[in-house]
């Protein structure tokens, strides 16, 4: 599960499990493992299926076609599905299809397993396990699940399945070595064992089975499994047999059994199987090669890198030569301009990976401008293990950048190669001085300033501050609206006041900028000086009306967090929460947090009492609002609380009772809900490629939950907490605390995603504890904002995406 974080659709999937191979997702757990390059791939994507078991069916019972076949259980999906291993190049791809499908939602499979008499077992655990995605706690302990047979009808039962009746003691070698062609696959399985318990008496008639023409490749191959068993030089010379033979099936078992035994003796003809025509034996004989870890095999490895088949083969090839331990100087001499840029990218990966291994910046610069697309991509990867080549590549960047014939050629890469180095001094001081430069193309001055936005900074670098001012006060206005974007999502400590200030004063009254620069500039300024001008409060509360923009209002909310407002303004804002959904509602409570005038309290009370989305509000939050107001407005606070509570048992029945209700949805209806500013789904949740990434993908959420399942998650969001989306409770050492969903950890940091634009920025060293919360960071009462046909026809939209 998680091969990817959820997006677009992905986030389970199927891997062919290569040796050494390292797959996603991204992760510190990660960090120490020896890589090949870029993370191996999928063979398919199972999108957010929850997969609990895997089984590969051996049997030929359901037919021929199905032996070999995988099957995989969805606890989410509600299915088994049928992976047909395909292959492709040096691994496989798989051609899928719905093997079992149930429509019922406490329909849950954790596994699926292959009997004996080549029936399937599906298990299903039913309503009441509630750990897995969604974490829900509305569970059904009463729905316990079953256990499933699944089998062709046409099929007569099979005597003996599993060899009980076979007197296994008291059989010959010649017996076990006919039941390894025996009907029943687990009677071959037991043979298998049977006969590598033998020993040394199992060889010699083993041998002779391997070598004889009419014997099936499976017996040849359920042999070799057996003498895997077995130790000993005898029984690694008979492997050995199998290592001259034209069968590319019996070839893969030998050279991996020779290879688990490092059995130096194969070396030959291992190394001959390099330049084997069927693609799984060359992968399979470099794997056993760097199994087997010779040193002097280094050479003959290299000399066939320039002919990679796949993502797989250059996998193994680079891990041999990892394991074979080759040496610095092969390795540089592969490096050279002149060898292939196969030769060179594989090289490059393995020195990467040794200690000690004489890299640096200089063998870095010219292979960042490699023609070979691939090459070029693999040094910028190397480079990123070493951020402190920075200084060694400035230069580097800088003659790029003024030889018109490489600039175009690299500009797609600059950006990237770029963020690699951002916290070196000597590149950021190199990125403050393009900024001046007169001759530096305005895209490339764009292409910076978005690199200053990198959220892997701790502080901004005093060499920028200068440099971003000056593009504010410029009279291009794309780069002027760049700089304030840049100055906008910078954590700004007060130190950049004295240079910054003055630009973003003069930037607030300029003409042609648009409304969301503006409101950027506004929201900057409130970090220097917390007062918000009555000008600046007019033109944001007049951008939070105007529905027609999205973006707007999460902007307008984020300058008032940021400012210190004044009665006045906030009393401003009670008239927005008639018109707020519940998105937006929580944040304009949470404004009026340490206001005490009796009367601004009493009108609060009314308007939260009236407010359309008020079932969205969270009661910690509403009693952390009226918490300095006088007693009287608290006890109204707390009044009109209780009236709101809900049990379990009422929001089942509530639930219910508007399923019941709901009328036939319609899809293009329900996408024009999904992306109203009133509700504004799409501004946490993305599908496809659009929309906002604090709440979980949406892409595939039809093939996932049933209708009720979504009803429940909107009118009671804090029931059910997808995995990787729960919120927690982030505790500071100075006691101060933090809710939301942590959006991403490392480098010392947590980034933790309170809603919409609401993103905190925590380092690790000032956390004291994280815990889980119960609430959920997406609002509930959406409900209460919808008629009945359009949370019908929300429904019927979500439904549709599968």
């Amino acid at each position: 599960t998680f091969y990817s974080h959820p997006r677009a659709g992905k986030r389970d999937a199927l891997v062919h499990a290569i040796y050494g191979g390292v797959y996603p997702k991204e992760h510190g757990v990660l960090e120490g493992l020896t890589v090949t390059g870029e993370f191996l791939p999928a063979m398919t994507h199972l999108g957010p299926a929850a997969p609990s078991g895997l089984m590969r069916y051996e049997s030929s019972r359901f037919g021929r076609e199905f032996q070999g076949n995988l099957f995989s259980s969805h606890f989410n999906l509600r299915r088994i599905q049928r992976h047909q291993l395909i292959e492709d190049g040096t691994s496989f791809r798989t051609l899928d299809s719905d093997f079992v499908v149930s429509s019922h939602h406490d329909f849950h499979p954790t596994d699926v397993l292959e009997d004996g008499d080549g029936t399937m077992l599906v298990v299903d655990t039913g309503g009441w396990y509630k750990l897995c995605c969604p974490t829900s706690q509305l569970y059904k302990p009463d729905v316990l699940g079953a256990i499933y047979r699944v089998k062709r009808t046409a099929n007569k039962d099979v005597r003996d399945p599993y060899g009980i009746r076979i007197s296994w003691k008291d059989l010959s070698v010649s017996e076990l070595l006919t039941l390894l062609g025996d009907d029943r696959h687990s009677v071959n399985q037991r043979s298998v064992q049977v006969l590598s318990e033998q020993g040394g008496n199992a060889i010699e008639p083993s041998k002779i089975v391997l070598e004889a023409e009419g014997a099936s490749t499976s017996i040849k191959q359920q042999i070799l499994w057996a003498l895997s068993r077995i130790p000993g030089d005898e029984a690694r010379k008979a492997v050995r047999l199998a290592l001259n033979t034209s069968d590319a099936q019996l070839l893969r078992t030998a050279i991996h059994v020779a290879g688990i035994h490092r059995d130096v003796e194969a070396l030959p003809a291992l190394t001959a199987l390099l330049r084997h025509e069927d693609p799984f034996v060359c992968r399979k004989a470099v794997e056993g090669i760097g199994r087997i870890g010779e040193p002097e095999i280094a050479d003959a490895i290299l000399q066939h890198a320039h002919d990679l088949r796949d993502r797989a083969h250059e996998h193994a090839l680079t891990y041999a030569l990892i394991q074979v331990n080759a040496s610095a100087e092969t390795l540089f001499a592969a490096l050279a301009p002149a060898q292939h840029p196969n030769v060179r990218r594989v090289a490059l990966t393995v020195l990467s990976q040794l200690e000690n291994n004489g890299l640096n910046a200089s063998h870095i610069a010219g292979l960042l401008t490699a023609e070979d697309d691939a090459l070029r991509d693999r040094a910028m990867w190397v480079a990123g293990f070493h951020p402190e080549w920075g200084g060694g590549l400035a230069s580097h960047f800088e003659s790029v950048l003024l030889d018109e014939n490489q600039k175009v050629h690299v500009f797609n890469q600059l950006q990237r190669q770029l963020e690699v180095f951002v916290k070196q001094p000597e590149i950021q001081r190199v990125m403050g001085r393009w900024l001046d430069e007169s001759w530096m193309d305005p895209e490339v001055k764009q292409l910076i300033l978005q690199v200053m936005r990198h959220d892997g900074l701790r502080s901004v670098p005093t060499t920028w501050l200068e440099p971003v001012s000056r593009r504010i006060y410029s009279d291009a206005l794309p780069l002027v609206t760049s700089a304030i974007e840049t100055v906008s999502q910078w954590t700004l400590t007060g130190r950049e006041r004295e240079v910054l200030l003055p630009a973003l004063e003069y930037a607030a009254s300029r003409e042609g900028l648009s409304m969301a620069a503006r409101l950027a500039v506004f929201r900057s300024i409130t970090r220097f000086n917390p007062h918000l001008e009555n000008e600046a409060m007019k033109i944001s509360l007049a951008a939070y009306k105007d529905a027609s923009k999205p973006g707007l209002r999460e902007k307008a909310l984020g300058i008032w967090r940021d400012a210190t407002l004044e009665s006045h303004q906030v009393k401003a804002l009670l008239p927005l929460f008639e018109h707020s959904g519940p998105l937006h509602l929580s944040q304009l409570v949470d404004l009026f947090h340490g206001h005490s005038e009796p009367d601004l309290g009493e009108a609060f009370m009314q308007v939260i009492q009236k407010a359309p989305a008020n079932a969205s509000i969270r009661p910690d939050l509403l009693l952390h609002a009226v918490d300095s107001f006088p007693e009287q407005v608290q006890d109204q606070a707390r009044f009109w609380l209780k009236s709101m509570e809900v049990d379990v048992e009422e929001q089942r029945r509530q639930l219910q009772g508007v399923l019941a209700k709901l009328p036939e949805g319609n899809v293009r209806r329900g996408q024009a809900v999904f992306n109203s500013e009133n509700t504004a789904c799409s501004t946490c949740h993305q599908i496809g490629y659009v929309g906002g990434q604090t709440g979980p993908d949406l892409t595939r959420i039809g093939s996932v939950r049933n209708e009720r399942d979504l009803l429940e998650a909107i009118l009671f969001p804090s029931v059910s907490f997808v995995r990787s989306y729960e919120p927690m409770i982030v505790e500071t050492h100075d006691g101060e605390e933090f809710s939301g969903v942590m959006l991403r950890e490392g480098g010392g940091v947590i980034r933790l995603v309170a809603g919409a634009g609401i993103e905190m920025r925590l380092e690790q060293g000032d956390i004291d504890s994280i815990r889980p919360s119960q609430v959920s960071v997406m609002p509930s009462g959406l409900d209460e904002q919808l008629s009945r046909q359009e949370l019908a026809d929300l429904l019927a939209f979500l439904k549709s995406r599968q």
